[in-house]
């Protein structure tokens, strides 16, 4: 059995701990990042974006995840209230950084309520 299919699927991190350049606060997100050290890069994961019904939320939404350097947006949903919405963006993103980086700038958002 070969192990090259393992180093391909799995890549090794060499990150001691998050990149402080990315942009979100480094010490808030250090246990979200090494949790997220567990899983193999790339890797898909959904975010749900609580905030004011309506389109332009969604429109903010979108726009954040899809400018987020190391991720790209797979699908898009909305469960719509009378005032507020659910958005559940899945996303692949590239390493731990690029997921707390894009999570950082969807809690920043006018108008979110939560985020999970």
């Amino acid at each position: 059995m070969s192990l090259l299919p393992a180093l391909v699927t799995r890549p090794i991190c060499l990150a001691a701990g998050p990149d402080a350049s990315r942009g979100y606060d480094i010490t808030e997100y250090d246990g979200l990042w090494r949790a997220l050290q567990k899983n193999t890069w790339p890797s898909d994961h959904t975010i749900a974006v609580v905030g004011p019904a309506g389109d332009e939320f969604v429109r903010a939404v979108e726009a954040s995840c899809a400018s987020a350097v190391g991720c790209s947006v797979l699908t898009i949903r909305t469960s719509s209230k009378v005032r507020w919405q659910s958005v559940r963006v899945s996303l692949r993103c590239g390493t731990a950084d690029d997921f707390c980086a894009v999570h950082s700038v969807l809690k920043g958002l006018t108008g979110t309520k939560a985020i999970v």
